[in-house]
């Protein structure tokens, strides 16, 4: 079951106001149900939501959802989907700190069918844009969908293996669906949607794009893969999130090595000491017996306690972030973690509540 703009204008409104605030997805889920009938904020169960929450909420309802934004989604297709029920794939909807629902594109049915994650870095090198292709059409060749970031470089390889290839492919995206970004791939998406793939994003389809947001976004791609594969990644490279993602949701993450001279490997490698698997050939991603492909179930109960719990990592970065807040910069100066780590936690946080962003960007508790 989905929502388009002509299901229900006013419903699909809401959506939008609420996706703009940014809030918790748990705590979003509490507010879907009045989501389709009203059109107040107070009307609103906002009983139990922080000062802070409250403010954000209220200041994303009053700015108006314009008829041109209504019809801009309508022309695209895009339409409300909710991770939550039976017709999801189960990898994402029994995984902790997911969005109560997303704004699509193109075929819901891509995103059930076995997926592996393809990341990397933007300024990727010949060698590793040529390692991309040979993986990823290995893939593709044996049914299998990649998902990956829509962000120049290995992403871009990798969706587009897939779409010269005729078959669907998932593409996460970091902004609204109404901003093509980067604005260079606005063919390749098109393209995704008419080859039987998918375009997701959780924010707001008018949405622009935040450095924060893209971190943030590489949780749903770890999620709804099986495993995900490192191609070329720095030491500051978002890949590393996304694989920090996938070994707090029990995938496996895979490294394809490069060489030890260039400093766009150093992430990958370091994932590989940390025990990750490195992969030479993509056969490797694929175990022989096929069931053991299809598991990844989380229990209901561990759920509950990643969405009510820290963590120890979590609460020692929490004594990092003064009552009074600090930028993002500063605390990742100040973490004990590396800088990757930190990102993911902080995502992580703000996901569970924990945290709050200021509309400056300062990190404050909530």
């Amino acid at each position: 079951m989905n929502l388009t703009v002509d299901d229900n204008p006013t419903a699909f409104a809401n959506f939008i106001r609420i996706s703009r605030a940014e809030l918790p997805p748990a705590l979003v889920s509490s507010l879907l149900p009045a989501l389709h009938s009203t059109a107040n904020f107070q009307d609103l169960p906002i009983g139990h939501m922080t000062h802070l929450q409250r403010t954000r909420l209220e200041e994303s309802w009053v700015k108006p959802v314009t008829d041109r934004e209504l019809e801009s989604c309508k022309l695209k297709g895009i339409y409300i989907t909710w991770t939550t029920i039976d017709e999801r794939p189960h990898l994402i909807r029994n995984t902790p700190l997911m969005p109560a629902f997303m704004f699509a594109r193109g075929d819901i049915k891509a995103a059930s069918r076995q997926c592996i994650a393809i990341v990397g870095t933007r300024n990727a090198s010949h060698y590793a844009e040529r390692q991309t292709q040979v993986f990823a059409k290995y893939l593709v060749e044996r049914g299998i969908v990649i998902v990956s970031g829509g962000a120049e470089g290995i992403d871009t390889f990798s969706h587009r293996v897939a779409v010269d290839s005729h078959v669907p492919t998932v593409a996460i995206m970091g902004t609204g669906l109404l901003r093509d970004y980067p604005a260079k791939n606005v063919d390749l998406f098109d393209d995704i949607v008419a080859c039987g793939g998918l375009l997701l994003s959780e924010y707001a389809p008018s949405s622009l794009s935040k450095a924060w947001k893209f971190p943030e976004r590489n949780r749903i791609i770890a999620a709804m893969s099986q495993l995900t594969l490192v191609v070329e990644a720095g030491i500051k490279s978002g890949a590393l999130i996304t694989a920090s993602f996938a070994g707090t949701f029990g995938r496996d993450t895979c490294v394809i090595p490069g060489p030890l001279d260039d400093g766009n490997n150093e992430g990958g490698h370091e994932l590989i000491r940390d025990g990750a698997t490195l992969v030479v050939h993509p056969r490797q991603l694929l175990p022989e017996n096929p069931g053991l492909f299809d598991t990844g179930y989380i229990s209901e109960q561990r759920i509950v306690q990643a969405r009510l719990a820290l963590t120890d990592a979590e609460q020692r970065l929490m004594q990092c972030i003064p009552l009074d807040g600090i930028h993002p910069g500063v605390l990742g100066d100040t973490s004990p973690f590396p800088l990757s780590e930190t990102n993911a936690l902080v995502t992580i946080l703000e996901l569970k509540g924990a945290i709050g962003r200021t509309p400056q960007g300062t990190l404050k508790p909530v």
